[in-house]
């Protein structure tokens, strides 16, 4: 990047939302739009950083010439339904091992369309979650599940989570999130992905990590 080159890459955006809560503490909604606008992507030679064919991944935004044909401006609106449970609902199991009932639940969900062009521009990422709202104590927790799809030229494979099929595009698939608090301000995240290409003949991928936050 080069602020002297007068075609270097650089990206604008904007992103406005809305946030509703009830009286009662129950229900709350956020809401929101995000506008991409990029500039100098569109004839320009690929970025850096794309998913690493080496370890098996796919570069699948549409180039002519070693050049991408589109630009990538995009508009992408999401929203968060959340209720608290007032009376918090137990779960045998997970009660009995955690200590802690359901207090929480929301749902979620975001879409993406590239505004240039009309093929493959489209992706969308959808889930829930349940337990508690914030893990912040020992035996609190929070499961967390998506189910997405990114077709090919909705978005440069620069910039999607890298931990789901090496940040490519063209994909699919399904995420699990369990949060488990350990102690105060201390939990693990278990994260487990089933992934595959929307279309071609490339592997399909499960991946399992596991991450460790501390707060200060």
């Amino acid at each position: 990047e080069s602020s002297s080159d007068p075609k270097d890459p650089y990206l604008l955006f904007a992103q406005p939302g809305v946030i509703w809560h009830d009286n009662d503490g129950v229900y709350d909604m956020k809401a929101g739009a995000a506008v991409y606008a990029f500039n100098n992507i569109e004839h320009s030679p690929e970025l850096a950083h794309r998913p690493s064919t080496t370890d098996g991944y796919q570069k699948s935004n549409t180039l002519v010439g070693g050049q991408y044909k589109y630009s990538y401006d995009a508009i992408s609106p999401e929203i968060e339904l959340n209720a608290n449970i007032l009376e918090p609902v137990s779960l045998p199991l997970v009660t009995s091992l955690l200590g802690y009932n359901v207090s929480y639940t929301g749902l979620f969900g975001n879409y993406i369309k590239s505004l240039d062009h009309g093929k493959n521009s489209e992706g969308w990422i959808a889930g829930f979650k349940v337990g508690q709202r914030k893990v912040e104590d020992a035996g609190q927790w929070q499961l967390r599940y998506s189910l997405r799809r990114l077709q090919k030229d909705a978005w440069l494979d620069n910039y999607p989570d890298s931990d789901f099929y090496g940040g490519a595009v063209n994909v699919k698939g399904h995420e699990v999130l369990l949060t488990l608090g350990l102690l105060r301000s201390f939990a693990i995240d278990l994260d487990y992905y089933q992934t595959q290409p929307i279309a071609g003949g490339l592997k399909k991928e499960k991946l399992f990590q596991a991450d460790i936050n501390l707060k200060f």
